[in-house]
């Protein structure tokens, strides 16, 4: 690009702080002149750039709320499996398990006694008792511990 020679009037001030860097008064106007043009050019207006950078902002405040719901969801999912190693550690402890068998099985000997051998209703009665002793002997048959029940009790 060709260059055109101008007068300018500049402060003396500047003019030596502009030498005391070690820069030329020339290139420091062409580089100063070619930044402000395309400042002026290729920058919206402020409301403009105020707008985007609001929507922007939005944008990431709703990312983040929806990150943390996500967080909390998991964490549920996460308290959901500690809970449950929790219950089949406590289950499967040999030291416990006897116990609890035994306990289990008193619980539903007396719900077959209360409602005179009637299956339905011990079934009903019965549902969380009888998951829980599956846990620990996977072979219970409800229907099975009823018949021999009744069958000692009144077969003798």
């Amino acid at each position: 690009m060709a260059r055109k020679q101008i007068t300018m009037y500049l402060e003396e001030d500047l003019i030596q702080r502009i030498r005391d860097l070690g820069l030329g008064i020339s290139a420091t106007v062409d580089a100063s002149l070619e930044y402000f043009i395309s400042f002026a050019i290729d920058n919206e207006p402020v409301e403009e750039s105020l707008r985007k950078v609001d929507e922007d902002i939005d944008h990431i405040q709703n990312m983040i709320v929806k990150l943390k719901n996500r967080i909390d969801d998991y964490n549920l999912i996460l308290n959901e499996h500690i809970s449950k190693r929790e219950t089949i550690v406590r289950l499967y402890d040999p030291s416990n398990n006897s116990v609890r068998e035994s306990n289990l099985r008193r619980q539903i000997n007396s719900i077959i006694i209360k409602h005179q051998y009637n299956e339905a209703k011990i079934a009903e009665e019965t549902v969380s008792l009888v998951s829980e002793l599956m846990l620990i002997d996977t072979s219970f048959n409800l229907h099975v511990h009823v018949s021999r029940m009744r069958f000692m009790m009144e077969g003798y």
